[in-house]
């Protein structure tokens, strides 16, 4: 056998060998990489329950034909049907922590005031709700809907168009904000 043949063998075979991400996995390191917590000084609370989004929340991104195009919003919704988070884990988070969703509700069943005055105590500031992101292009855009959770009369979300530059996910633009 020539040398020749013997390094086109060599290079199929390290080809073949080597391993492919599933879209599953790809999926996973993008959303840890989202949802990199390490700025924050104090351990973030999340709700295990990803925040379910719905059609309504998704109206004001049909508009924005700037950002999205029609097979963008086609992506969107199939993947709005079926998402991949069904429950966080601690593992999708850096510097964050996940609360059982059946914990909060539990906390917060009764009065409100002292339902945040025990979670207060107990756990910190705040906790947040975080849809399943929704990637789309290739994994160069995301669409998030954020609730953050703080006190009776005190919290907001909105849902979050990110872009990835450089493996960094940056703030494209925030639609539908509201504040308690």
């Amino acid at each position: 056998m020539s040398k020749k043949h013997i390094i086109t063998i060599l290079v199929i075979t390290i080809i073949g060998c080597t391993k492919k991400e599933t879209s599953q996995e790809i999926y996973d390191r993008e959303v840890k990489l989202l949802f990199n917590f390490d700025e924050y000084n104090d351990e973030i609370l999340i709700s295990s329950e990803p925040f379910q989004l719905d059609l309504s929340c998704l109206e004001v991104i049909k508009k924005d034909s700037l950002n999205f195009s029609k097979s963008n919003i086609s992506e969107i919704l199939k993947d709005l049907e079926e998402p991949l988070i069904t429950k966080w884990s601690d593992s999708y988070f850096k510097n964050g922590k996940v609360l059982e969703k059946e914990k909060i509700r539990t906390i917060f069943n009764g009065n409100l005031d002292d339902g945040w005055t025990y979670f207060h105590k107990e756990y910190g500031n705040s906790y947040l709700e975080l849809s399943a992101p929704i990637f789309f292009n290739k994994y160069s855009y995301c669409i998030v809907f954020g609730a953050g959770h703080c006190g009776s009369l005190c919290g907001g979300g909105e849902l979050i168009l990110y872009k990835k530059n450089n493996d960094k996910w940056e703030i494209v633009k925030r639609y539908s904000n509201y504040v308690n």
